[in-house]
C-alpha cells in the first residue's frame, strides 16, 4: 500500500515532454547530423540542472525528444554547428511542441 502511494506521489510530480521540430543554417537548408541540446531549469533563472538530455538531427534536419521530467521547469535549446549556432531560454513545455531552429 505505501509502495503504491509513493509510485502515485511521484508520477503525479513529473510529465512528458514531446519535442520535435528542424534545424535550419543561415541559408534555410536543413541541417544534419548536429546535436540538439535540451536543458532544463528549476526557476528559469538559474543554470541548468546537470546532465542535459541530447539529439541528433537526421538527414532532414528532423530532431525529437520525448523525455519524462518534473513539473514546474522552464528549458532551453542549444545548437551549435562550427561557425552557426543557436541558444534559447526559458521556453515552456508548450514551446517545445514543435521548435524550428534557425541558426545565426
Amino acid at each position: 500500500m505505501i509502495m503504491l502511494f509513493v509510485i502515485a506521489a511521484f508520477t503525479s510530480c513529473v510529465k512528458k515532454v514531446n519535442s520535435e521540430g528542424i534545424v535550419y543554417s543561415k541559408m534555410g537548408q536543413p541541417v544534419s547530423n548536429v546535436t540538439v541540446t535540451l536543458y532544463v531549469y528549476t526557476s528559469g533563472k538559474d543554470t541548468p540542472l546537470p546532465n542535459p538530455y541530447h539529439a541528433t538531427t537526421d538527414g532532414n534536419g528532423h530532431f525529437m525528444f520525448s523525455e519524462t521530467i518534473a513539473k514546474n521547469r522552464s528549458f532551453g535549446l542549444d545548437v551549435s554547428n562550427g561557425n552557426e549556432f543557436f541558444h534559447k531560454e526559458h521556453l515552456s513545455r508548450e514551446d517545445l511542441k514543435h521548435y524550428d531552429i534557425h541558426l545565426k
